[in-house]
């Protein structure tokens, strides 16, 4: 009798001792799981439930490739340490689809002495978008920069060589390719720091009564100036109900910001129209072209950070991919909302709303 107490005490301690153990592997921030030497998931923690999205009761009991559909792929690529070996563990960072989504994961696997392995691992997406982010940052800038940076070196370079004689209007002309380069490099400048402002809230906006009316009428002649000679700018704007609410210098960025990429996704010409009108929300200003249009799917995109609709380069030469970017945020900020209405070929209507005064 002593003997069958004993072993059920011993029992007891170590279904207690497994609870325990699990509770804390349980509370651990990196994803754990277990698959036993017949290839089967018997154990889940909640990080690895947060992270996958996959419950334990959906995964237990189940073949890992039920949950990452290239198991068999990240087996191969992840180094499996011995937990009796000297060698320790090391891990590596895969792409990893789990129910269409792609994850980014930094595995580490330990081999228990039953045969089974013990895989632990980090969520690293956000690290890889923001990798990614910066990335496209770099080369976004570096684009933008290269092309005025080499107009200006080429012009100066050339008005400093004393073996050739420049005519006055040549020399002019360089100045004033030196002028119009330098105003587009402390464009990019000024949009990168803005949008650096913005991330961290450090841009102020005021929401005062504007009249949308004349901000319309001043954006569209200061935009009369880069006008391009195959692209007419019309103006249609409806006074009554124009008063708004909102920042006056900030919406003139948003009206400028939307001309200026009205004239550049126009390569062929036509018309580009301002409207204002009162709208359920408030007041509405729209910015039409006749250009290259969007596709429906990226309508969201165009408003994100370094997206072009023109990614290559091949119809639009410039552009850092923040100007949309700036808009939304400036909108947003004073309580308007901002979209788009385009196809592909037909052109595009770029529009934003503001709570009406």
């Amino acid at each position: 009798m002593r003997d069958i107490g004993a072993l059920e005490e011993t029992e007891q301690k170590a279904r207690e001792l497994e609870t325990r153990l699990a509770d804390i592997l349980d509370s651990m921030s990196d994803g754990i799981f277990f698959v036993d030497p017949e290839g089967t998931l018997r154990f889940w923690n909640h990080a690895a439930a947060l992270v996958t999205r996959r419950s334990r009761d959906d995964v237990i009991g189940r073949d890992p490739v039920e949950v990452f559909e290239d198991w068999a792929r990240i087996v191969r690529e992840i180094p499996v340490a011995e937990g009796s070996g000297s060698e320790p563990a090391r891990s590596v960072t895969l792409p990893v689809e789990v129910d269409g989504r792609e994850l980014w994961l930094s595995f580490v696997a330990v081999r228990t002495e039953s045969g089974g392995v013990v895989y632990t691992f980090r969520d690293l997406t956000v690290e890889r978008e923001l990798e990614e982010a910066k990335s496209d940052f770099i080369a976004t800038i570096s684009h933008e920069l290269r092309t005025p940076m080499t107009a200006v070196l080429g012009a100066a370079k050339t008005l400093l060589r004393d073996d050739i004689a420049l005519s006055p209007e040549r020399r002019q002309q360089l100045l004033e390719m030196i002028g119009a380069q330098g105003t587009r490099l402390t464009q990019i400048t000024e949009e990168v720091l803005l949008a650096n402002r913005l991330d961290r809230g450090d841009v102020r906006i005021d929401r005062e009564p504007v009249d949308l009316v004349q901000l319309v009428a001043e954006a569209v002649e200061t935009m009369r100036q880069q006008l391009p000679d195959s692209v007419s700018l019309v103006v249609s704007t409806d006074s009554n109900g124009a008063a708004a609410l909102g920042d006056a210098n900030r919406i003139e960025q948003v009206l400028v910001n939307l001309i200026d990429n009205a004239f550049k996704y126009s390569p062929d010409g036509g018309s580009v129209e301002v409207r204002t009108a009162p709208c359920e929300s408030g007041v509405r200003v729209e910015v039409s072209d006749q250009g290259m249009g969007i596709n429906p799917g990226e309508h969201e995109a165009v408003f994100e950070k370094f997206y072009r609709a023109d990614p290559q380069h091949r119809a639009v030469p410039s552009g850092t991919g923040l100007g949309l970017y700036i808009c939304r945020e400036l909108v947003r900020r004073m309580g308007g909302t901002i979209g788009v209405d385009s196809q592909v070929g037909q052109g595009s209507t770029f529009y934003f709303e503001l709570p009406k005064a």
